[in-house]
């Protein structure tokens, strides 16, 4: 219930009570805990995250693939994206827990979509390069380039986003958020000649990537060309 509700707090007291009464939680109770701060909110989610992985620890409870990657998308999903890198390194260390490659690929994305928020491009291409070593760049978590794109954009990098999707376009489809990002780059960049590059991708979109530029795409279009006075 506390997992369902963003209880973290009830969650926090209901785990100080069991052990009040010689009742010790175990992994899955701090598992549910851990999943009640994802979906929790306000800057006291990082802080009780924390909490919880070093309240199971002190207990002899060891993480496990699961814990790590609610820690990372809590602590990341609060902004709080040092802590959350700090718990992707201890999931990833060789032989420290029995990783599962979805928990990890769910970890990259909390991480990656704080990202976003932030303009962290050069984290996100980073973490991106990991997910790729680590084979987990395709059709299925297509959200990771797209989030790192965002990422991209909303720092005006539109070159680093077309080279990105030039490389990983021989593997994974575009999508029509991936190009949204691509013209907000453009549009965040706002360089002399940059309206022709966008109006170019518009033009192309259909031929090159199989669809036809819908309201979103077009929306970030009209702003870009409203705020250079060319609409």
């Amino acid at each position: 219930l506390c997992a369902k509700s963003s209880w973290f707090k009830k969650a926090d007291e209901i785990l100080r009570s069991m052990r009040k009464i010689g009742v010790f939680p175990n992994l899955k109770s701090y598992n549910l805990a851990l999943e009640s701060c994802v979906l929790g909110k306000g800057s006291n989610v990082s802080f009780q995250t924390v909490h919880f992985m070093e309240d199971m620890t002190s207990l002899g409870i060891k993480p496990d693939s699961k814990c790590y990657k609610n820690a990372i998308m809590s602590c990341a999903k609060a902004g709080d994206i040092e802590t959350s890198m700090k718990y992707l390194d201890e999931m990833m260390t060789p032989g420290k827990i029995d990783l599962s490659y979805s928990d990890l690929a769910k970890a990259l994305e909390g991480i990656l979509s704080a990202c976003s928020r932030c303009g962290e491009w050069e984290l996100s291409l980073k973490l991106l390069q990991k997910a790729y070593n680590l084979g987990l760049l395709n059709e299925e978590n297509s959200i990771l380039l797209e989030l790192a794109i965002e990422s991209c954009a909303l720092s005006g990098k539109p070159g680093k986003i077309s080279k990105l999707m030039e490389e990983m376009g021989k593997f994974m489809r575009i999508t029509e958020r991936m190009i949204q990002g691509l013209i907000k780059g453009y549009a965040m960049r706002g360089n002399e000649g940059d309206s022709e590059e966008v109006q170019k991708i518009i033009d192309e979109l259909e031929e090159k990537y199989g669809f036809k530029p819908n309201e979103h795409i077009l929306g970030i279009a009209s702003e870009f060309y409203k705020n250079e006075r060319r609409w």
